[in-house]
This record gives C-alpha cells, sequence and structure tokens, in this order.
C-alpha cells in the first residue's frame, strides 16, 4: 500500500469520531489514487454512521481503475454496504464476495471487518475467521481488537483480553470495553487497575453492568461493604431485573449479617429465572443458614424445573452429609456416572461446606 494512503489508514484506524471536515480539507488536496481513496473511506464511514444516501453520493462519477485491487474491493465494500442496509442481503453477499475477489494482496482490513459483522448476523462460523484475517493485515486494528476481545471469556483468556484492550487509542474507550477489560483485571487478580478502569467505564456511560462489576469488586477483594452496598443499588435502580446485581447484593446482605435481608433479595431471583444457577445459589444459602428443609426443598424444585443432574444429585448428597445420613455410596455412585468436570465440581462443594471428607 502507498505510504501516502498508509499514513491516511493508521489515522483512521485509531480515531473513530473522525468528522467531515478531516474528509473534506484532505480530498481538496488529494489526486490520484489517494483521491480516490479518501473519497471511498469517506463513503464508508458516511455509510457505517447511518447516512446511505451521502455515501452513495460521495462515490458518484467516481473513475475507478478496476485494475487496483485494494480500491476496487473498497468500492464494492462500500456497495454491498447500501444493499445490506437496505435490506438486499443477497445482492450485498454477491458484492462482498466479489470485494474479496478484488483483494487479491490481501490488504483490506475493513472488508474483512465488514465480513466478520455480515455473517455474524447470521451466526456463520466465517465471520470468526474474517475477524483473525483482520487482524493478521493489521495487529492494531482497533476496532477489530475490541470485537475479538468481546468474543473471548473473561476469566480464561482474562490474559489475552488485557492485552487487546489496554492499548486501545481514548476515542475507541467506552463503558463496554473498559467493563470488560476491567472484569479481565479482577479475573487476573490485578484489583487495583479493575478498581480504576472500571471507574472509567461508569465515567465514560454509567450502566448496570458496570456498576455490579465495581459492587462486586469492593465486596469481594476490598471488604468494603458500604461502598459496595451503595453500587448495587445503583445498578439496580437501571435495571431491577439485573439477576447478577441481584445475587450479588444477596450474598453482600450474608456477608454483613442480615440474613433475613439477604434471604428475601435471593429467593427474588426467581422473579427473573428459574435456571439451574439460581436454585444453586439458593440451596448454598440455605446450607450455609443451617435450613435444610429449605435446601432440600429447592433441590426438589431445581429437578423438577431443570431435571436431575449433577448439581441436584451433588446436593442430595451434600444434604445427606448435614443430616448425618449415609452418603458414601451415593459418591461412588456419583463418580461413576459423572463426568470429571461434573466430579471435580462436587469436589470443590464438599471442600467449601466441610473441608477434606
Amino acid at each position: 500500500m502507498e505510504s501516502v494512503i498508509g499514513k491516511h489508514e493508521s489515522f483512521l484506524t485509531n480515531n473513530t469520531d473522525v468528522d467531515d471536515s478531516y474528509f473534506e480539507k484532505k480530498i481538496e488536496k488529494a489526486t490520484g489514487d489517494e483521491l480516490k481513496y479518501l473519497k471511498l473511506m469517506y463513503a464508508y464511514f458516511s455509510i457505517k454512521n447511518g447516512f446511505i444516501d451521502k455515501g452513495s453520493n460521495i462515490m458518484d462519477g467516481l473513475d475507478l481503475d478496476m485494475s487496483n485491487g485494494f480500491l476496487s474491493s473498497l468500492m464494492l465494500m462500500d456497495e454491498a454496504l447500501i444493499d445490506d442496509y437496505n435490506g438486499n442481503h443477497d445482492e450485498a453477499k454477491k458484492g462482498f464476495d466479489s470485494a474479496i475477489d478484488f483483494d487479491t494482496s490481501k490488504i483490506n482490513k475493513w472488508l474483512r471487518m465488514e465480513l466478520y459483522f455480515f455473517y455474524q448476523e447470521s451466526i456463520d462460523f466465517r465471520s470468526f475467521g474474517y475477524l483473525e484475517e483482520a487482524l493478521k493485515i493489521d495487529s492494531n486494528f482497533n476496532l477489530a481488537k475490541i470485537e475479538k476481545s468481546y468474543q473471548l471469556d473473561e476469566g480464561e483468556n482474562c490474559m489475552e483480553i488485557i492485552g487487546l484492550l489496554e492499548s486501545i487509542p481514548a476515542s475507541y474507550q467506552d463503558s463496554n470495553a473498559m467493563n470488560l477489560l476491567g472484569a479481565a483485571h479482577i479475573n487476573c487478580r490485578n484489583f487495583d487497575r479493575a478498581k480504576d478502569v472500571l471507574n472509567k467505564s461508569i465515567s465514560y456511560s454509567p450502566n448496570t453492568n458496570n456498576y455490579y462489576t465495581l459492587a462486586k469488586l469492593m465486596h469481594e477483594y476490598y471488604g468494603d461493604f458500604d461502598s459496595s452496598e451503595e453500587l448495587f443499588g445503583k445498578s439496580l435502580a437501571l435495571d431491577t431485573t439485573n439477576i447478577d446485581a441481584i445475587n450479588g447484593y444477596g450474598w453482600l446482605l450474608y456477608d454483613k449479617g442480615d440474613i433475613q435481608e439477604a434471604e428475601k433479595k435471593l429467593l427474588s431471583l426467581l422473579e427473573y429465572s428459574d435456571a439451574s444457577d439460581v436454585y444453586i445459589q439458593l440451596t448454598n444459602f440455605f446450607f450455609l443458614t443451617n435450613q435444610f428443609d429449605k435446601a432440600a426443598d429447592h433441590i426438589a424444585r431445581n429437578k423438577s424445573v431443570n431435571g436431575k443432574s449433577y448439581v441436584t444429585d451433588g446436593h442430595e448428597i451434600i444434604l445427606n452429609i448435614f443430616n448425618k445420613s449415609p452418603y458414601k455410596d451415593l459418591i461412588k455412585q456419583f463418580k461413576a456416572n459423572y463426568s470429571i468436570d461434573e466430579i471435580e465440581w462436587f469436589k470443590n462443594q464438599t471442600v467449601f461446606f466441610f473441608g477434606e471428607l
């Protein structure tokens, strides 16, 4: 790619808030392929911002030599985007396919990103391949780095997420990206950095998720119950159905010793979900508060709603241990019936409640 175009590519890669004046000033002085590139990218940014007619008008009368594969792929990409926005998805697919064919040097990262978005809508496995191609073309492609970070597990891949998001420029930082980065730092046990990042996320745009993530951090790792309770309150004020925040608030109340209010809060989870995870939280709470009849009731309800599973079988064994009922044969049967991961879950549960049996 010619250096003059490369400079524009670098600028546009690092800035999300490029306004019309940037393109208009550059276009006034540009000639040749640089002029064509700027018009095509001006059209692209206009289309992406929802100004479809404006983007189309910018491309009108553009005299393009189709022997230039990169510029041709940009034009075909813009046209495919217009078709897609207008609901002509089959034509858009043809346009994207043609754009890929023209980009023989495989240097159009913008096209790869748009193919990622296009195929992601239909949950097509090809989408992730295009995302990786975009990053292969430019490992500092901020938009692709952010999108990849959203596809990763914040626990298992916390270091990779940190590597992707810590280096993005300020113009790409928003509340969602910073909330994910904060959660990744928590999982990598960088608690002070997590706190700073989550406060930044809230400063960009307060929402139920960033308030919740910071509340959990302040509770579990700093032991600041007052700050945590205030943050959980703010999270739930923005979304009363946020079950993570409800659950976190319930366990905060438990740790504060307010068992009655903790039980009310945790039971309210059932107003929004009857998933097995909810019953796990409730059953564990009743185990910890020695309310074994209620624990038995919620194990039975979990089995009724979600079916018999390693969770319900494991909880029944734990209930037997608490009640000093026979359990050793049940453990042998559990190990025969379930996978290594499920047996590890049961072991962790028993260690939590009893230590080594």
